[in-house]
């Protein structure tokens, strides 16, 4: 398994990129679909949301096109569903006319980890 920081945004916010096996599984994506490198779209196998902050949910609509699972934090997830929750990002921001058809949630990480791999 190999894990890449990829900071290649304005912000300089943290985004990763899990290589593993023939995988690539990239967390909490501040930059879009198109301006990952090849080797690492060909394998995309999901997208991990691990909270809402915003920065993380303005390049979200590219990947939808992409026949990906997206996977999210139950706690995250029902925090942006709030609308009292005024933090960083929220799940409306999202672009509807290309909306996520289901996020899977998950409240554990090695639940998380037989999802992804399965």
């Amino acid at each position: 398994m190999k894990i890449i920081n990829y900071n290649k945004n304005i912000m300089g916010t943290n985004t990763y990129l899990v290589l593993f096996n023939n995988y690539t599984i990239i967390i909490d994506p501040t930059i879009s679909f198109d301006d990952l490198p090849i080797e690492y779209k060909e394998n995309l196998k999901a997208v991990l949301l691990t909270h809402g902050h915003y920065d993380h949910f303005t390049k979200i609509d590219s990947y939808k096109e992409h026949n990906l699972s997206f996977y999210m934090h139950e706690e995250a997830y029902n925090k942006l569903k709030n609308k009292e929750f005024k933090g960083c990002g929220a799940i409306n921001s999202v672009n509807k006319d290309k909306a996520i058809t289901s996020i899977i949630l998950y409240t554990d990480n090695e639940e998380l980890a037989k999802s992804i791999l399965s």
